[in-house]
């Protein structure tokens, strides 16, 4: 299992991923992999159970929109939409399960797809292998 958090606040651009400053526990174990600082995890073969959850805002109002991506590809059931005013507050949550294939490895990153600069606080990605 890794957890990565980013401690403090970070505005994350449309189009970018959020990047996760601290290992909390693990990121650099055997099958998941993270620099600190980086908005993507490495993970080798496997099943895994990946949990994203934040509080968001932004300066201007619009629709915050985040989705987990395995290899750039959006993963279906994984996005957060939250509409807020300008200076306004949002949070949410989302999990999935990701399936890593042989021979090799994927990356997971959380994009922000929304129509505004975000401003997260607090972000979180738990990453655990079940299989």
């Amino acid at each position: 299992m890794a957890d990565m958090v980013s401690l403090g606040t970070q505005t994350v651009n449309v189009g970018d991923n959020v990047a996760f400053t601290t290992n909390r526990i693990g990121g650099n174990c055997q099958n998941i992999r993270h620099e600190p600082g980086s908005g993507r995890v490495t993970l080798l073969p496997g099943l895994y159970r990946v949990g994203f959850n934040g509080n968001f805002s932004a300066v201007a109002a619009g629709t915050l929109a985040f989705e987990i991506r395995q290899d750039g590809d959006s993963i279906p059931g994984s996005k957060i939409i939250t509409t807020v005013t300008a200076a306004g507050y949002g949070n949410g949550s989302s999990t999935v399960e990701v399936r890593v294939n042989r021979p090799c490895c994927s990356t997971l990153s959380v994009r922000n797809i929304g129509t505004v600069a975000a401003i997260v606080s607090d972000a979180n990605l738990v990453v655990s292998r079940i299989g």
